[in-house]
């Protein structure tokens, strides 16, 4: 954020020679561009590694505690009023049998060794047999390199981007999306956090509701997997693409364009943290989706120190 320049006494002398409404407007700039830096400054302040992509290593002793997305259900824990009970029956027949005998009598000591037996009472142990660990080591191509640039000039460099041509999920960069060969898509794992920040710093309770929906769409998605299938419905997709766009909808009526400065000035307009968000959502909604078009994308990118993850082809 670079620093801020109050208007000179020149610019003040200037306003106050043309009349009140240029002192009015002046003011009403500097006001509004101090209360957006104020704004700006807040919204850096409330990120942490649960609501954005900063590294855990940046909270420091203010650890946040762990939020989950699930809406309570109200209901109180463990087994509900009418649910079937269930307990382990007695097993015919056991793979072990141990018999203890009474050699004397509990009341008067007296033996009991010669007096033949008439009956047994039972009672059966569970037991689990001994835990084997076994350990699978899990090996997987990741690729480090640096550079000095973060621009096309170092993806170039790198020469992974520029060959690319199948599939590739990445956290929405601007640079990436130079390389239209490949297939994009929108890591979601990134949208979750940047939608809880919304929720918790903007109070919007859309990006709670776009949040739910996507991992609704996750959960559908691993469900069809389970059972065989290699795409959702088209009633899947119809009602949870109408559903995305309903939100979307709803998220931009409530966060309109800001309106245009009392002095023009280069490049984009200031917004805000949930606009930009929904403008992303909007425009790349097939990059975000793009899990639950095609089961070979996965939802996120949640691989160790990757920003890109590859799909095979």
């Amino acid at each position: 954020m670079t620093h801020y320049v109050m208007p000179s006494r020149q610019e003040i002398h200037a306003a106050y020679e043309q009349g009140e409404e240029a002192i009015i407007a002046l003011f009403e700039q500097t006001i509004g561009e101090l209360a957006a830096r104020i704004a700006a400054l807040e919204e850096q302040r409330a990120k942490n590694s649960r609501n954005s992509s900063k590294p855990t290593s940046s909270d420091g002793l203010k650890k946040p505690a762990p939020r989950s997305l699930r809406k309570r259900s109200g209901k109180p824990r463990g087994g509900q009023p009418g649910h079937e009970g269930h307990t382990l029956k007695a097993a015919i027949e056991p793979q072990h049998t141990e018999v203890h005998p009474v050699a004397q009598c509990g009341a008067c000591q007296a033996s009991l060794e010669d007096i033949p037996v008439q009956g047994y009472e039972k009672h059966q142990v569970f037991d689990v047999p001994p835990v084997v660990v076994e350990v699978t080591e899990h090996q997987q191509v990741t690729y480090l390199e640096t550079h000095p640039k973060r621009g096309r000039q170092a993806l170039d460099a790198i020469a992974i981007l520029p060959h690319r041509t199948g599939p590739v999920v990445h956290d929405g960069f601007s640079s990436y999306a130079q390389y239209q060969q490949a297939s994009h898509a929108l890591c979601n794992a990134h949208h979750l956090c940047e939608l809880l920040f919304v929720v918790e710093h903007h109070a919007q309770l859309r990006a709670e509701e776009m949040s739910t929906l996507l991992l609704e769409i996750k959960t559908a998605v691993a469900d069809a997997q389970d059972q065989g299938a290699t795409a959702l419905t088209p009633a899947q997709l119809a009602a949870f693409e109408l559903h995305y766009d309903q939100l979307l909808g709803q998220g931009l009526k409530a966060n309109p364009p800001p309106p245009d400065p009392a002095q023009k000035k280069r490049g984009r307009k200031k917004q805000s943290k949930p606009k930009n968000l929904l403008d992303r959502l909007q425009r790349y909604k097939r990059e975000t989706l793009a899990f639950m078009y095609d089961f070979k994308v996965p939802f996120d990118n949640n691989l160790p120190f990757g920003l890109l993850s590859f799909i095979p082809r």
